[in-house]
């Protein structure tokens, strides 16, 4: 009984509406001192449960009657008009639920910002690397002029508990000429530092805790030279994503360790 109740309400019934409908079903059709008494519903209310069944299309009134009689409408009848009523509201409050969501999507910054500059480019990183808890990993196929030791030194503030772990080229185009950065990052003295060297293409990526990243783009000339203002930087705080590429960063760095053993 309590499952019928349960779905009379959603179809739009009270308590009471619902017992005096079920109790009218056994009735089938009955004087009000009669439905109250079996759906125990006080005599007080209900006349005006059973105007409001009569209003939602579960009982008729015989006005030609007195005392007033009242007659179900059978469920099958009533539950359909009423599903297909609620349906109804259902898709249009749906609908209009789905503007109002789509609207909002389009009006709130997703977790992806654009970077233009490498001023603003590197300033993030720096940014990034001194908030970091647990790792800092960073793949570096390039650097901006000067780049090589603002990381440097900004890497020698952070924590000595967290992991630092970098692939890069072993010759960068860097400061109007080629560098050995391999070497410079390998030698500074970095805390928790493990390096690897490995032949990559002009981009760079800055992984934080496996929980955001930063990805820079450029692009360069036949002699492997940035091309000024083609620079751009992708900061993503998809946290999926950035677990995807902090795996993938880990299985290359570990092939890179067991073949360097």
């Amino acid at each position: 009984m309590d499952n019928i109740i349960y779905s009379l309400k959603i179809l739009g019934l009270s308590h009471y509406e619902a017992e005096a409908y079920i109790s009218l079903n056994k009735l089938i059709s009955a004087k009000a001192d009669e439905i109250s008494e079996l759906a125990n519903i006080p005599r007080t209310k209900i006349y005006y449960v059973l105007k409001e069944l009569d209003k939602k299309g579960f009982i008729k009134t015989n006005h030609g009657t007195r005392p007033l009689t009242y007659t179900v409408i059978p469920p099958f009848n009533a539950y359909n008009n009423k599903k297909e009523e609620l349906i109804k509201k259902l898709n249009e409050s749906g609908e209009r639920l789905n503007g109002i969501y789509n609207n909002q999507i389009n009006e709130t910054q997703a977790p992806v910002w654009l970077i233009n500059s490498s001023k603003n480019i590197i300033n993030k990183e720096l940014e990034l690397i001194k908030e970091s808890k647990k790792s800092v990993y960073i793949t570096i196929g390039f650097l901006f002029e000067n780049e090589d030791d603002e990381l440097i030194n900004t890497l020698k503030k952070i924590s000595n508990e967290i992991q630092i772990k970098i692939i890069l080229n072993n010759e960068i185009n860097i400061n109007g000429g080629k560098e050995n950065i391999y070497e410079k990052f390998k030698n500074s003295e970095l805390s928790n530092l493990e390096i690897f060297e490995r032949n990559l293409p002009p981009t760079k990526l800055l992984i934080i805790d496996g929980k955001e990243i930063l990805r820079t783009f450029i692009k360069v000339d036949d002699d492997n030279l940035i091309i000024p203002n083609t620079e751009i930087g992708i900061w993503n705080k998809y946290e999926e994503i950035s677990k995807n590429y902090s795996n993938m960063f880990i299985d290359d760095f570990y092939k890179l360790k067991e073949d360097k053993i």
